[in-house]
């Protein structure tokens, strides 16, 4: 791994393979050594620059100083946007993004991210288009609390999950680790998805992206296989159930 100091912080970042860039972004308090290894390489296998990085508060790179929010400032911070107050903004860690591309020569890159990291690849493409050969936005959204959300009915099942510890009897760590397996096995076939969509936004005329085409849904479109293919690969190999 690297680092670089830009846009006023120190920047953990990694490259693995040549050929078209491909940035990929992950979510909130996940560091770039999160990626499946395996992914990685696959991707880098065929064709493309890949380079991930620890977001600003992440990893490695820089920490924000001061105290952090409490739980009262969440819920207050969740009930309403006037009451959320922040050092920064996805913006702000877009221009990180953008200052490592610019550190590395990069004129544009396929962006890739998930959860947050969506969200800030969403950022970087409205801020910095010509930046961008393609969007894939992976178990995210827009901020829109009407699309997007998790829908109440299952506030309380997600509370259980987070909360219950892991099971200690040795048959269930049997039957998830065969499972972790099959889940590998789809995720192989689901990537091989993914490839062949990023090859084919290389030759289409879409890829550098203007506001106007961001309207209409994130060109939904043309991006569909594409997100389809990769929230496979995360719900099945990064996050297994």
């Amino acid at each position: 791994m690297a680092s670089v100091t830009a846009n006023r912080i120190t920047i953990e970042y990694e490259e693995q393979g040549s050929g078209e860039p491909l940035l990929m972004l992950m979510g909130l308090g996940a560091q770039l050594i999160d990626w499946p290894q395996p992914f990685v390489d696959m991707v880098s296998a065929n064709g493309f620059r890949v380079i991930r990085m620890d977001n600003r508060d992440i990893g490695l790179s820089t920490k924000t100083q001061g105290p952090a929010p409490t739980r009262a400032d969440l819920l207050k911070a969740f009930a309403h946007r006037r009451y959320a107050q922040s050092d920064y903004l996805l913006a702000d860690m877009a221009g990180d993004a953008v200052a490592l591309l610019d550190h590395l020569d990069i004129e544009a890159a396929h962006v890739v991210g998930v959860s947050m990291g969506g969200m800030i690849a969403q950022q970087l493409t409205i801020d910095h288009p010509t930046r961008v050969l393609s969007l894939c936005s992976i178990m995210s959204n827009t901020g829109s609390r009407l699309h997007g959300t998790v829908a109440p009915k299952l506030l309380p099942s997600m509370a259980m999950t987070m909360t219950t510890p892991r099971s200690t009897d040795p048959d269930e760590a049997e039957r998830a680790r065969l499972q972790a397996e099959a889940d590998r096995a789809r995720a192989q076939a689901s990537a091989q998805s993914v490839l062949r969509a990023l090859h084919a936004a290389e030759d289409d005329e879409a890829d550098y992206l203007d506001e106007d085409e961001l309207a209409s849904d994130w060109n939904a479109d043309y991006y569909a296989a594409t997100v389809a293919a990769v929230q496979d690969i995360l719900a099945r190999y990064f996050y297994p159930h």
